[in-house]
């Protein structure tokens, strides 16, 4: 269970490698890149305000 390995005067802080929560961002990071790297090998170079 993850409630036992949080230490409460322990502040939470992705940044730290120790930070329990870090892993699900790096997840997500990678979930996030793949789909980037996809959208852009079907529609090729797109602008931030285009769909």
């Amino acid at each position: 269970m993850l409630s036992k390995h949080l230490d409460p005067e322990r502040p939470m802080d992705i940044l730290d490698a120790a930070c329990p929560s870090r892993g699900v961002f790096v997840d997500l990071a990678d979930i996030w890149a793949l789909l980037m790297l996809l959208s852009l090998r079907e529609r090729g170079v797109q602008r931030f305000s285009e769909s």
